[in-house]
């Protein structure tokens, strides 16, 4: 039997949109016709002309419908998708009552609708969304389903077509345009080769001819139409010709008429055009007055604030000396009331000298005096509850505080002019890389602006524009290259693109490091002065500072002060933002921006810079005001760039070779890696309480649903011979301690009996309803740079007790985050985000067995109770790995519930501290990862140091070694 495909009779020039699908239409529509499908759903509309032939198809069909679905994505409106409106109008204009149209799947899956024989797959771009589409579908699907996916060529990491080959049931596959599979289960299989036969070898060929013929028919439908309109046009041509003789001298006397006015108007448009001379020149003379007036205006003003300014400062200083003074003696006295000389002045600290630490005790005088007065430190406003998933909830944002920071911070008049002298003398230069698009005047009057204010003038502007059409863009952009010759435009005939464009921009560049700029945002003053103070002070190949953000009403707003460089923290957002500079021949050696992220064309330029060096400095300082607008990234208003993103992130986990997924959160991306096998794991538990052991030996393993664990519960002989008369879990063993208390030796005597390949230490009032905690912990520790990790603690409020901890604030450690919702995403998801700590709580810390015993274990004679778990973690970070928080496993953490009679808890503690200081200066008093304007601006200590003691009749040793708070007199 010989077949041929028809080229869809009945299909109108108007349902060919053009698309790749195109190719297929003919073998689409046969195939619903050979295996007579009745209920027929098209997921995806993509262009729509494969729902319009699938409808055609159905129509000819009795009873049968076809269902289109349109795939919804964050802030994208169907009534604006053409597709969607062109659809809408093709079902009430040819299809009605066979077709029909949802906005997405929810609709399709209840149960009142019925089952599905014709599944037609498009818009996916994953083997993963593959998965989860067909997932959804299952319970609808017929036993004879025919399923067609539109796709299977497109590259990506997770492929498409590797799952589709996964799926049951006999295939056949097309590989024109982006590839298309069918998948025949049931009886329509039988019915595809009994139909096809031996024409089923070229099958692909007849499509193409059917697609082909279909193609021509169409071209000339069109070319009938036009020949009509060129026969219609030719009629009215003689008609008009026919009156041209009446009409010419119809226009002969209209000429004589305007000739003879045309004098008069001569004249009047002379008088007119003196008139407007004069006119002008009186306009430009009132504009120079009037700038000269607002000029001396202001220059009154900034006078007046800064005597202002000064009068403020010196009554504060005034009064902080005072305040110094004071507590100088009270350290004094304390020193003399234990018989040792003790001076926290005169400790070793890295980088300030003794006016340099003056100057920040005095700086720190306010907070110091609230504490005192008993004021509350500010806290964090939780989202509110009928909030979306994915909605950013802001702190509550007093402006005075911020003001109040950037009069302290920022330099005035008087530094901005030193500024200026100092800059002089550098020879570093920055390339300014702006590329321009439609972009409003103002906004680029204010950027010009404040570059041209730049205190350090070592500068060069290079500005794309990709083909702006607005003449008032045009002419703002040649009126500032004509006011500064630093200022160089290069204009596009069309829009190549953000990546492009700013490509085009970096050619242009001939400074020593290029600087990215927003077309829309503003620099600070100062803020080449700092980058060319770092640059010449270090030799580095990647420069970022903070930033905050402008408001609509241009007030400053929600400063964003950045730790030091963070890997895992950049793999959960594009962190280091703005203001970045890179060195201009590494970012050449680099092949500059790659087109295929636009949008996220920054991220990924980022992720392959910061793989090829580790010369990366952060400027702690605000150089850099992002304007927020309702078409800016920072307000949400480019919702490409959340997938360009996660693509510019895939692509870096396959460079890298990390086995690993990556995973959208809606408060920040994944990488997740995989777990090679089952790895072994230890989880050891110090213990001297009879009823928290027994929890611990019930609850937590009944809890944990990773098989490859075992539970170490290290306490005394008595206690072990009472929970043995019990059953408990089989992955349980109990390990004897029968010496003096020692949190370290305990945790030291459980790692030598484990042989697994991963420690974790866990406190006795630690506990979790998240079965999978284990392999969250241990995840991130395949990276061969991460040496430890801990998860995120809870209290049993839900506030957070931990999310790294922090080191150089008031009682020597202290803890991030502290009290924070839960699930706050405030300060960047900070708390959502997967990040470099300078130090974790031994409450919960995974480490690898080797890296455990290669850095020397726990200290048992220097810090056997506090402080272990910093040691523990400085030890770490001295080798060269990185201390890690994850968001990705959450335990509740009762705290203080393990702190028991210790004899003289407050002696051991002292020592420890002492020992910190001593031992590990440069790390106890500079947190890199919380540095100072963070602290300053997000750290809420605690308002005394913790005391501990002893519950009456307790003979118990139970501890909680990472809530030993250090206090000193300076407090």
């Amino acid at each position: 039997m010989s077949v041929s495909l028809s080229p869809l009779p009945g299909f109108k020039t108007r349902f060919l949109t053009g698309g790749p699908s195109r190719v297929f239409l003919p073998i689409l529509t046969e195939i619903v016709r050979v295996v007579q499908s009745r209920q027929i759903v098209c997921a995806g509309l993509s262009d729509g002309q494969v729902f319009n032939a699938l409808c055609l198809a159905a129509r000819e069909i009795e009873g049968a419908t076809c269902l289109g679905i349109r795939r919804s994505y964050a802030n994208e409106e169907a009534e604006k998708d053409p597709a969607w409106r062109a659809a809408l109008d093709n079902v009430q204009r040819d299809f009605a009552g066979v077709g029909r149209l949802l906005k997405n799947n929810a609709k399709a899956l209840e149960a009142g609708e019925p089952e599905v024989d014709f599944l037609f797959l498009d818009d996916l771009e994953t083997g993963s969304q593959l998965r989860a589409e067909l997932s959804s579908w299952q319970n609808k699907l017929t036993v004879n389903v025919v399923l067609a996916m539109h796709g299977l060529k497109r590259e990506r990491d997770d492929l498409v077509a590797a799952e589709w080959k996964k799926l049951p049931g006999w295939k056949l596959e097309f590989a024109e345009g982006l590839g298309l599979g069918f998948s025949f289960l049931g009886d329509s299989a039988a019915k595809i080769r009994e139909h096809f036969a031996r024409d089923l070898p070229a099958l692909a060929e007849l499509n193409r001819q059917a697609a082909a013929e279909m193609a021509l028919r169409l071209r000339a439908e069109q070319a009938e139409g036009a020949a009509l309109a060129f026969t219609t046009r030719e009629f009215w041509l003689d008609a008009v010709f026919e009156d041209r003789e009446k009409a010419q001298v119809i226009m002969d006397h209209q000429l004589r008429e305007i000739g003879r006015r045309d004098s008069v108007v001569r004249g009047q448009a002379e008088v007119a055009r003196d008139l407007s001379r004069r006119l002008v020149s009186l306009v430009a003379d009132r504009q120079r007055a009037q700038e000269i007036m607002d000029h001396q205006a202001n220059e009154i003003r900034r006078l007046d604030a800064a005597v202002e300014n000064l009068q403020s400062e010196l009554r504060k200083w005034q009064a902080q000396i005072a305040q110094l003074k004071n507590l100088v003696a009270v350290a004094r006295s304390a020193c003399q009331r234990r018989g040792r000389c003790f001076d926290l002045y005169k400790q070793p600290k890295v980088h300030y000298t003794f006016p340099q630490k003056v100057t920040r005790e005095l700086a720190r005088t306010p907070r110091n005096l609230r504490r005192l007065m008993g004021q509350k430190a500010p806290r964090i406003a939780p989202a509110k509850p009928d909030s979306a998933p994915n909605q950013v909830a802001r702190r509550i944002e007093v402006e005075p505080r911020y003001a109040a920071w950037i009069a302290q911070n920022e330099p005035g008049r008087d530094g901005l002019q030193t500024q200026r002298t100092t800059a002089k003398n550098w020879s570093v230069t920055i390339s300014l890389l702006i590329p321009v698009y439609e972009t409003p005047p103002s906004f680029l009057d204010e950027l010009f602006q404040s570059i041209c204010a730049q205190t350090n003038e070592k500068w060069e502007a290079c500005v794309v524009d990709g083909g702006s059409t607005n003449r008032a863009v045009l002419e703002t952009l040649a009126r500032w290259s004509e006011r500064d010759q630093r200022i160089r435009i290069e204009r596009l005939p069309e829009n190549l693109g953000i990546a492009e464009n700013t490509n085009r921009a970096l050619r242009m560049a001939t400074g020593d490091y290029v600087a990215l700029i927003d077309h829309d945002d503003l620099l600070p003053p100062f803020a080449l002065y700092q980058f060319g103070a770092a640059m010449t002070a270090e030799e580095a190949d990647i420069f970022y500072s903070d930033e905050d953000r402008l408001t609509i009403d241009g007030a400053r707003a929600r400063p964003f002060f950045k730790p030091a460089w963070s890997p895992e923290l950049l793999l959960s957002s594009m962190y280091i933002g703005h203001l970045t500079a890179y060195r201009r021949d590494f970012i050449m050696r680099l092949g500059g921006f790659r087109p295929e992220f636009d949008f996220s064309q920054d991220y990924d330029l980022a992720l392959r810079a910061t793989e090829q060096t580790q010369r990366i400095v952060h400027i702690p300082h605000v150089c850099y005001h992002w304007r927020e607008h309702p078409a800016s990234g920072g307000s949400g208003g480019k919702p490409t760039a959340r997938r360009s993103n996660l693509a510019a992130l895939s692509d870096a986990v396959k460079r890298r070779a990390w086995d690993a997924e990556v995973l959208e959160y809606p408060t920040a991306n994944r990488v997740r890696h995989r777990l090679p096998g089952a790895p072994r794991v230890s989880v050891i538990i110090p213990t001297d309480s009879p009823l928290r052991a027994e929890k611990c030996a019930n609850e937590l393993p009944s809890n944990t649903a990773y098989a490859a664990t075992e539970f170490l519960i290290v306490t005394n002989s008595g206690l072990i011979e009472q929970l043995q008369q019990h059953p408990c879990d089989p992955r349980v063993r109990f390990v004897p301690f029968d010496a003096l208390f020692n949190f370290s030796a305990k945790c030291n005597v459980g790692a030598r009996a484990s042989e697994s390949e991963y420690l974790i230490f866990v406190n006795d009032d630690i506990e979790t309803a998240q079965t999978d905690w284990i392999e969250n912990v241990i995840e991130p520790l395949q990276n061969q740079e991460v040496g430890a990790v801990s998860p995120k603690l809870l209290y049993a409020s839900g506030k957070i007790q931990h999310a790294g901890l922090v080191t150089g604030v008031r009682g020597l450690v202290g803890t991030a985050l502290h009290q924070w919702p839960g699930e706050s995403t405030e300060y960047h998801n900070f708390a959502q985000s997967m990040r470099p700590v300078s130090a974790l709580s031994a409450a919960c810390l995974a480490v690898r067995r080797s890296d455990f015993f290669r850095v020397g274990e726990y200290d048992e004679k220097r810090t056997p109770i506090a402080h272990s778990d910093f040691d523990l973690c400085f030890k770490i970070r001295e080798t060269g790995l990185r201390c890690v928080y994850t968001p990705f496993a959450t335990l509740t953490h009762r705290g203080h519930v393990s702190i028991g009679a210790v004899e003289s808890p407050q002696r051991e503690v002292d020592k420890s501290s002492i020992f910190l200081l001593q031992r590990w200066a440069h790390y106890t008093s500079h947190d890199p990862y919380f540095p100072e304007h963070m602290r300053e601006w997000l750290y809420a200590d605690s308002p005394t140091p913790l005391r501990m003691s002893s519950p009456p009749n307790s003979p118990r040793h139970d501890y909680d070694s990472d809530l030993l708070i250090v206090s000193h007199e300076l407090s």
